[in-house]
């Protein structure tokens, strides 16, 4: 039986040594270059500079005033502000606030110009060519771009080889790439995820290739696991191992980071939550409180008709609806992160306090001013929405202002807003919520299902645990040499592999 398995093993390792040594290499090089994305700091970093001059003298006759959108925000789309709107199902859709007229299909010229504005907009790029359309190539392969295809695919001419992707449906920037995120895409994200356009193209049969990929390594790993445990013993000749030369090798390496084998793999199977496990629940009912309203189409436009009367400030590029415990409130964003809330009401309410903004660069003195009112976010606000969130009958554990991160909400593999009310609930799973400090919007939530997501797949993934786990260079040491012994352990057993093939 034990000389059965030791066939089953070797024979594995043949079939599946080389994609194990593919995950190790390929995830060292995702420490360092992932998968190419849009930022929301990069998307409006990319927006021109908000002009709402001459808006909002039609309303759109497409649609109701009373047609309910989950969100929407007021940009530029070239030359012309528009108003993006977004349903409760995620679908997104765009009107020109100076004609009235829904935004799309997008064609060719219009993306072009567009993506002129935007490159003037952004630093450091240079004049986008127009590579054509694509429906799907290997950065857009996913099934997120479903609602924008065709793409719109331009070349920055920049340093850095950017090069863009604009929906034929909103005329949004929905990716980007350099050169070295898609040189280096290759060898990390494309290959550790089992990516090529060919097979991720068909979602379910790359979900299952994935899954029992990594559940076949997983046998692997376990029976080369025992079989090291099984032969690790003294004989007679003094020596702990039966094998030589490179045997030897892997033994003693299989000792030693074995188990570390088997949690990466059981951890990077997690990561495609099988069989519906660690999967958390929707947030939908508790942002619902927490708004306390409908936004309506006629309030949007409304809205926007407001901010025409006014200055704004220099380098606003983006402003976003905001509602919270009833009350409209909109958020104008900026380049370096540039936030400032702002109450959607008519002035002179006397729960906020007038006062002006600044023209020009955030930051700068300026003479001229704005009555648009800020709404700094109160504390009180933040202590009532925490209420809101577990509803009827549950009460609250904790529930605090923090700076830094905690185990379930830091910055690391993803850059996340600070700070943030944290409001523990007490319930059977001890549901955790985080508020944005500047917002008061919903921006996580962490039950049972999501906790164990938390420790079994990211934790032992990312090896991530406490925070002076995640401080660099602290962590790029530990990663880079847990990562060289396993890897050195896939790289013996393949070899040895190989070279039984070529002996036979």
């Amino acid at each position: 039986m034990f000389r059965s398995l030791i066939v089953l093993h070797r024979w594995m390792g043949i079939g599946l040594g080389w994609l194990l040594v593919a995950w190790c290499v390929s995830g060292i090089v995702m420490m360092y270059v992932p998968y190419p994305s849009v930022s929301f700091d990069e998307y409006v970093e990319s927006l021109p500079r908000l002009e709402l001059e001459g808006c909002c003298t039609a309303f759109p006759a497409d649609y109701s005033p009373d047609y309910a959108v989950d969100r929407f925000s007021i940009e530029m789309l070239g030359e012309r502000p528009v108003l993006r709107l977004a349903d409760d199902f995620g679908r997104r859709s765009a009107i020109d606030l100076v004609s009235g007229e829904p935004v799309g299909p997008i064609q060719a010229d219009a993306a072009l110009a567009i993506a002129r504005e935007m490159s003037a907009a952004s630093s450091g790029s240079g004049e986008p060519d127009y590579l054509g359309t694509v429906d799907r190539d290997q950065w857009t392969v996913a099934g997120g771009f479903g609602n924008d295809r065709p793409l719109h695919h331009f070349a920055l001419n920049d340093a850095a080889g950017t090069e863009w992707y604009l929906s034929s449906s909103t005329g949004e920037l929905v990716q980007q790439s350099t050169r070295r995120e898609r040189v280096w895409g290759w060898f990390g994200s494309v290959t550790h995820w089992l990516y090529p356009t060919l097979l991720r193209q068909n979602a379910r049969l790359w979900t299952e290739i994935v899954i029992w990929s990594t559940v076949a390594g997983l046998f692997l790993a376990g029976f080369g696991a025992y079989i090291g445990i099984k032969q690790f013993r003294r004989r007679t000749s003094g020596r702990w191992s039966p094998y030589r030369g490179i045997a030897l090798w892997h033994h003693w390496l299989g000792l030693v980071f074995g188990v570390l084998t088997l949690t990466w793999l059981l951890s990077g199977l997690f990561s495609m939550t099988p069989w519906g496990l660690f999967q958390g629940s929707s947030a939908r009912v508790e942002t619902d409180r927490l708004r306390g309203t409908t936004i309506t189409l006629a309030a949007a436009v409304s809205q926007a008709a407001r901010l025409a009367n006014h200055d704004l400030p220099a380098d606003v590029t983006r402003i976003e609806a905001a509602p919270f415990l009833g009350r409209m409130f909109l958020v104008m964003q900026g380049s370096g992160g540039y936030r400032v809330r702002l109450a959607a009401e008519s002035p002179g309410e006397a729960t906020l306090r007038e006062t002006p903004l600044r023209q020009g660069r955030p930051g700068e003195s300026s003479p001229r001013a704005s009555p648009l009112q800020e709404a700094p976010l109160r504390e009180d606000e933040l202590r009532a929405a925490a209420d809101l969130l577990p509803g009827d009958g549950v009460s609250i554990a904790a529930a605090e202002l923090i700076q830094e991160g905690d185990a379930y909400y830091f910055n690391h593999h993803a850059t996340r807003p600070f700070p943030v009310y944290r409001v523990i609930v007490d319930d059977d799973e001890q549901t955790r919520y985080y508020l944005d400090g500047a917002t008061g919007q919903l921006v996580s939530k962490v039950n049972s299902g999501l906790r164990w997501y938390r420790w079994l797949h990211l934790g032992l993934h990312r090896l991530d645990f406490t925070a002076a786990m995640r401080a660099r260079p602290v962590w790029d040491i530990l990663m880079l040499l847990l990562m060289a012994g396993v890897t050195a352990v896939c790289i013996t057993g393949t070899y040895m592999g190989i070279r039984y093939l070529v002996r036979r």
